[in-house]
């Protein structure tokens, strides 16, 4: 396959962040990956702009398309989730700009590259993986004329003959060598920034995915990262940083290093980060909290011990109580994640995660019903029929999302639940008096999320159990 050789020349490098409604986290979080990939692009002086595109709204769609007729190359990170949607997106870029080189990178592509470049001829390459390296190498041998495509690990991408050419993986990069993300081109859109101070995670969960950042942590230095807050801060004016790091914790003398350091910097800015239960301890959250952090996240997944251990999470719903508890004593925000479709769930252990939901409050909790996606362990156990039907994975509106159930529940079932979980805990007064203790939290948006969880109450449940927990 042959392709537009930019020789010597700069290059206007579009970065497009998609995302649909009904995924908060898509639309609020920085995407790290492009941001990272904007920085590569950015060192040789290349112009780089990030869209950010609603694949769910024509109008959205229309508008991004026609920017793209500017570009030479778009990058995108592509999710199961909103795979079709985004492969509707990119056909139309495609159409309107059939020279513009398009690259994919991300979860679904670096787990399925042979099938992504098989259902959407619009994509050129995929970067699997981290894509920082493969993608700096791509962009020069555009630019050079070289064509050395065969020797740039990681790359997938077509043969004149048609063929699709998977390289080798590329082994894991020094994360400090890494050019810091290009927050400035999220700036606009909100006033706090993610930040990733580590790649990896040992653990197995099985819902996870881990075809981008394998399974060996790898940390980035403490004065790395306090390079990239005093960037954040005294240069973008941040006020708010989320570290996304599954085990930011993890390390006691990686974080007394990190923290040395940053009471020397004197930045003004609140923190939260995701907290591993069976690491996490009173005296670590006291360190927390005497350190800017005010929110965390827990991964509490189920009530359910075996479902824990089974799951691949090393926890115990003992510990996650205590942690709960813990959070709550030194003010911290919090959001519990519950998963409702675990492979050895059945209706008595999905109840039980639900009393424990409801009993052991955080400030919010999210519950998700089993995203078996690609690249995780949860997809192997997918029926084979369902395996590359992406209309059961789409998340475009969770009123009618049916994903596969690999328990032995119907996903109706499992949905029901979730429905019925997410009323009781926010159409509850429990909900407003845990939530008015918190000053960070404004009483509209308190209200807001209790009258909708009251009205699904009325609406989804029958009267009877209104009070049943």
């Amino acid at each position: 396959m042959k392709y537009q050789i930019f020789t010597g020349e700069k290059l206007n490098v579009l970065f497009i962040q998609t995302y649909t409604k009904a995924e908060v986290f898509s639309i609020t979080h920085a995407p790290l990956g492009l941001l990272y990939l904007a920085s590569i692009a950015r060192q040789n002086n290349n112009t780089i702009t990030l869209l950010r595109c609603d694949v769910t709204s024509k109008s959205s769609i229309e508008e991004t398309t026609e920017k793209v007729k500017e570009a030479d190359i778009c990058a995108i990170t592509t999710y199961t989730s909103q795979i079709l949607l985004q492969y509707n997106l990119l056909n139309k870029i495609k159409h309107k700009s059939p020279t513009c080189i398009i690259v994919a990178g991300g979860p679904h592509a670096s787990s399925l590259p042979k099938k992504t470049m098989e259902e959407c001829n619009a994509i050129d390459f995929i970067v699997c993986g981290e894509g920082e390296q493969a993608f700096n190498e791509l962009l020069y041998n555009l630019q050079s004329g070289i064509n050395k495509l065969e020797k740039i690990k990681s790359l997938v991408y077509r043969k004149n003959d048609g063929e699709i050419a998977i390289n080798p993986i590329s082994p894991p990069s020094d994360i400090d060598d890494i050019p810091l993300p290009a927050h400035e081109l999220f700036k606009p859109y909100y006033t706090y920034a993610s930040v990733i101070t580590s790649r990896g995670c040992y653990l197995n969960c099985e819902f996870c995915y881990k075809e981008i950042f394998g399974q060996k942590v790898r940390r980035r230095s403490p004065q790395n990262v306090i390079k990239e807050l005093k960037l954040l801060v005294s240069e973008l004016n941040i006020i708010s940083i989320m570290f996304l790091d599954d085990l930011f914790q993890s390390d006691d003398m990686w974080l007394n290093e990190f923290f040395s350091l940053l009471k020397n910097e004197n930045l003004n800015f609140n923190w939260g980060c995701t907290i591993d239960i069976s690491t996490f301890s009173e005296e670590k959250c006291k360190i927390f909290t005497e350190n800017g952090c005010i929110e965390v996240y827990i991964g509490v997944e189920s009530a359910d011990e075996d479902i824990i251990k089974k799951a691949g999470k090393i926890h115990t719903p003992k510990q996650a109580k205590d942690v709960i508890k813990t959070t709550k004593e030194y003010g911290l925000l919090s959001r519990s994640f519950y998963i409702i479709g675990h492979r050895h769930d059945n209706e008595n252990t999905i109840r039980q995660t639900i009393n424990f939901a409801l009993l052991n409050r955080t400030t919010f909790s999210t519950f998700y019903t089993m995203m078996p996606f690609p690249g995780s362990k949860a997809y192997e156990h997918v029926e084979s029929q369902d395996k590359y039907n992406w209309r059961l994975f789409q998340l475009t509106d969770r009123r009618n999302l049916l994903l596969p159930s690999i328990c032995q529940l119907h996903s109706r079932i499992l949905k029901k639940y979730q429905e019925e979980t997410i009323a009781k805990f926010y159409g509850n007064i429990d909900f407003i008096m845990e939530s008015l203790s918190y000053k960070t939290l404004s009483i509209k948006y308190i209200l807001t999320m209790f009258f909708y969880g009251l009205m699904a109450r009325l609406f989804r449940i029958r009267f009877k159990k209104i009070y049943d927990f």
